[in-house]
């Protein structure tokens, strides 16, 4: 009798399904794993959430609760008001969530520039990197609290024109790790 196909799973997605908070239950659906086959890696692999994690997920349990109850309670026009305030916030965290992803892709490019001798001028980098703060405001809201004097950053840049071809490569490798900081 031929023994059936062992069914392979892709566990670092699982991992990190668990990680974001996901059920055992929920992985089981999400996932068509039987819940022997689970419950085993887990705890053969140790899998548990930091206390962080259970915390922000418990406070999220409790105001999602908090919601419901409040949605329950309120009469329609409240209803529909809070229903399309969901909708923004569900649309405002897809722009948040493509914004860095295209910082991410804008970095990298724009790191290999600089390995490959791609700008001359500390002018040049100073527009990629504010070219990055541009879209990292968009793509982490709470990282533009400090605000920056671009005028000073301008002059600063214009009287210190530097020629990236003369750099050593501990200056390349310097300026490698101030831009990567920009994160």
């Amino acid at each position: 009798m031929a023994k059936a196909k062992k069914k392979s799973y892709d566990w670092f997605q699982i991992r990190l399904d668990f990680d974001k908070g996901l059920t055992q239950a929920e992985l089981r659906k999400k996932y068509d794993i039987p819940a022997g086959t689970l419950g085993s890696k887990i705890k053969r692999d140790g899998w548990v959430l930091s206390q962080e994690q259970t915390s922000t997920l418990d406070e999220f349990r409790a105001a999602s609760a908090k919601l419901s109850e409040n949605y329950y309670n309120a009469n329609e026009s409240q209803q529909k008001e809070m229903v399309d305030r969901v909708e923004t916030i569900l649309e405002d965290n897809d722009l948040v969530v493509n914004n860095r992803k295209l910082l991410r892709v804008f970095q990298n490019k724009m790191l290999k520039i600089l390995k490959d001798g791609g700008y001359e001028t500390a002018l040049e980098i100073r527009q990629g990197v504010s070219s990055i703060k541009d879209i990292e405001a968009v793509a982490n809201p709470q990282s533009n609290k400090q605000e920056i004097n671009i005028q000073n950053t301008q002059q600063v840049a214009q009287s210190n024109q530097l020629n990236l071809k003369e750099l050593s490569d501990d200056e390349l490798e310097t300026l490698n790790n101030i831009l990567s900081k920009t994160n």
